[in-house]
């Protein structure tokens, strides 16, 4: 049950409904859905970077004209995610557990020395990361190579960001 995390990460306006009047907790979230959940999350809903960001073309599948272009470039920008490794990232697709958990922790300023982009590797070192830092509370049993839905994500996200541990963004200063 992820009430707390969704009902907070809801609260702050990081995390809204479908746009039809439901939430779909269990159902899956994409790439780049995730991406602007993050984004949001870190600059405390302030779009003026992801305006900048909106033209760049860091990924050959992030047309400027979508409505993630700027998040997902400036997300790229800043090493919270880095794409599929041939210049893709792969926006529509839905996102996995290991790679959520990864975004996160590339966010809040885990992963600067590549312990997140190397390989197979970076899904242990990951899991290991997020494990030692109290993250995983809630999520036991979780299966991290197969498609997380939204709550799992949340739950993820909303344990990041009251983590003390993690000084380099203390995410959520801009929501006072």
């Amino acid at each position: 049950d992820y009430r707390v995390s969704t009902g907070v990460l809801t609260g702050l306006g990081i995390v809204v409904g479908n746009g039809d009047g439901t939430f779909t907790p269990k159902a899956p979230i994409t790439r780049a859905e995730f991406a602007k959940i993050l984004y949001e999350a870190v600059t405390g809903n302030n779009y003026t970077a992801a305006n900048i960001y909106s033209g760049i073309g860091t990924f050959t599948d992030v047309p400027s004209t979508e409505w993630y272009a700027g998040v997902v470039n400036y997300a790229a920008y800043k090493g919270w995610i880095i794409g599929n490794g041939d210049g893709t990232f792969a926006p529509d697709a839905n996102v996995l557990g290991h790679d959520a958990l990864t975004m996160i922790l590339r966010a809040v300023g885990y992963g600067a020395f590549g312990e997140l982009s190397d390989g197979e590797t970076y899904i242990l070192n990951a899991i290991s990361e997020a494990e030692d830092n109290k993250m995983l509370v809630n999520t036991d049993d979780v299966d991290f190579t197969v498609v997380a839905t939204r709550e799992l994500c949340f739950e993820w996200l909303y344990q990041a960001m009251t983590r003390p541990v993690y000084e380099p963004i203390k995410v959520l200063e801009h929501y006072g």
